[in-house]
């Protein structure tokens, strides 16, 4: 579920194992409301799923991100420091805490989550096919 996994085949997974429904949202470009959003989720208890891209080496140097590789989003401070999970455990050790306009340049534009997403961001569909990298361009 993690290693070339889309956002969409994780949304499904989030919707299995919950038993919530769960799509894909689009995130917005501006930090703000991108934090505003993802915390929002996070507070309700709803899981947040983003997979990193694929335009670095094996590990991203500053903040230890594997690439193409799902990490949940545990935290949002007010500050706008991202806490990200890495679903490797104790077998990686977990990346440090970033900037919301870091993360937002290290991801794909979009996060799988449970519903009922905020109002104002739509979900989007899925329009790349399976383990496709259209949006890492």
């Amino acid at each position: 579920m993690t290693r070339g996994s889309t956002v969409h085949a994780m949304a499904d997974w989030i919707a299995r194992l919950t038993g919530e429904t769960a799509g894909v949202l689009a995130l917005p470009p501006d930090e703000r409301r991108a934090a505003r959003l993802l915390r929002g989720q996070v507070e309700a208890g709803r899981p947040v799923l983003v997979i990193t891209r694929d335009t670095w080496e094996y590990v991203e140097p500053r903040y230890g991100l594997l690439r193409r590789y799902a990490y949940e989003v545990r935290d949002i401070a007010p500050g706008g420091l991202v806490r990200l999970h890495s679903t490797l455990g104790r077998f990686q050790a977990q990346p440090k805490p970033l900037p919301i306009r870091d993360l937002l340049e290290l991801i794909r534009p979009e996060a799988a989550t449970a519903y009922p997403p905020a109002a104002h961001v739509r979900p989007v569909e899925d329009r790349t096919g399976p383990g496709s990298d259209a949006d890492d361009r």
